[in-house]
Order: structure tokens, then C-alpha cells, then sequence
């Protein structure tokens, strides 16, 4: 991962889906408001950011988190580019900060880039960082790679955290079936299911966790349930 600078220690490293902004200075939000008009990839943005620095004294980790805020709001428009862009800024500044590593390792899970984001999101649990979609993410991350029993485990860990996520919980079911410990993964899509009946995913995977096992008649009762709710949704 090209992460550059010098770095220095940072802060909150768990807050887990994102920074509402509460708590910044007004100073702060007023240079946020500044850079979010330019792509904080231009050089242009950086001379504003600096003409602004040399007027008003912001505080470093308020800069951090407008970097860090900046990154999320790019990401979120898919702006993947300018996402890294100001999350390695913020890492030159906090290099320490839990939050940025899981944020990056989100655009890396994003672009494919399956190992670097096994290292970002390794990077943010050793800085304390441990919440649900971490573990979420990292098993994705580590199925891409092909390492099933890795993916289990923080599946696991994720589990503890929300038991009745069914999401997890599907994804815990298709590790599983790769594993080929079917009664597990029929029990995990049954109950990813029950939490969310209309996921037409969740019944095609059961289907043919079912088929594995040779169970023909459920496998198709499954797969004619996905096929419906499908129609319905085209509908």
C-alpha cells in the first residue's frame, strides 16, 4: 500500500460506520466546507487549504478529521480516487488512527485490491479498531483470496457482535458450503432467511447447499422461491 510521510499518533480509532462531524470546531467546518468545493486531489485545493491554514489556527486533529470526513463523503459517491487521496493525507497527519486504516481498506475492497485491503483492515484491528463491519469486510476481503477458514473466524467475530445480521449470516452460510460443511451453512442461509425473507440470493444459496447434500426436492422448492420473488420484484 503506497501510504507516504511522516506521521504522528492519532485518535478514536473505533467509531465504527462513520463520522457524523459532531463535536469540530466551527473554524473546522468552515475549512471542510472550503475543501469539499475542489477535488482534494488538486493541487489547487491544497494552496487554498494552505492560504486558509496561514489565516485562521486549526487545530491538527480537527484537519485529520476533515481529511477523514472528506475520504467517507468520496467514497460514498464512489469518487474512489479522491477518497484515497484524502484518507492518505489523514494517515500522514494520524498514522495511528483505526478509523482512516478501516476506511482505506474499504476503497481497496471496492477496486478489488483484496490483499491491500487485508492489510488496511489488519492494520486498523492491531490499532484497536473492532466493530462488526470490520470483521465483515476483512472475511470478504479474505474469501476473494481464497482463505475460507481466515473469513470464518472474523465471520465468527462479527457474528458475536450482531448474531441476527442476516447478511453476515449468509455470507457465514457460503464460507461454510465452500468448506463443504453443509448442515452448518443450511442452518446459517435458514436462518439469514428467517431475518430477511425476501433475499432471493439467500434461498438460491440454501438451494443448492441442498443439492450438495443430495437433497433434490428441497433444493428445487428453494430455487422456485428465489424465481418468484424475483418476478415480484420485476414486477
Amino acid at each position: 500500500m503506497a501510504i507516504i510521510g511522516k506521521r504522528t499518533q492519532g485518535r478514536a480509532a473505533g467509531r465504527g460506520k462513520g463520522f457524523t462531524g459532531a463535536g469540530i470546531s466551527s473554524q473546522a467546518k468552515m475549512r471542510f466546507k472550503m475543501a469539499s468545493m475542489l477535488r482534494v486531489s488538486d493541487r489547487l485545493a491544497d494552496r487554498m487549504i494552505r492560504a486558509y491554514d496561514s489565516l485562521v489556527e486549526i487545530n491538527p486533529d480537527d484537519t485529520t478529521e476533515i481529511y477523514l470526513d472528506l475520504g467517507m463523503h468520496f467514497v460514498r459517491t464512489g469518487n474512489f480516487d479522491d477518497a484515497q487521496a484524502a484518507l492518505e493525507k489523514a494517515l500522514e497527519l494520524q498514522p495511528d488512527n483505526g478509523e482512516i486504516w478501516y476506511q482505506l481498506g474499504l476503497i481497496y475492497l471496492r477496486l478489488q485490491a483484496s490483499q491491500d485491503a487485508v492489510e488496511a483492515f489488519d492494520k486498523a484491528k492491531g490499532l484497536g479498531c473492532s466493530n462488526f463491519e470490520l470483521h465483515l469486510r476483512l472475511a470478504e476481503a479474505q474469501t476473494d483470496l481464497g482463505h475460507d477458514e481466515v473469513a470464518l473466524e472474523e465471520l465468527e467475530r462479527a457474528l458475536v457482535l450482531e448474531p441476527e445480521n442476516a447478511e453476515a449470516l449468509y455470507h457465514y452460510g457460503v464460507v461454510l458450503d465452500k468448506l463443504k460443511r453443509f448442515e452448518n451453512a443450511t442452518k446459517a442461509f435458514e436462518k439469514a432467511i428467517e431475518i430477511s425473507p425476501r433475499e432471493t440470493a439467500y434461498y438460491q444459496s440454501l438451494g443448492f447447499t441442498l443439492d450438495s447434500m443430495g437433497k433434490h426436492e428441497q433444493a428445487i422448492t428453494c430455487f422456485k422461491r428465489a424465481v418468484e420473488l424475483e418476478r415480484r420484484m420485476s414486477q
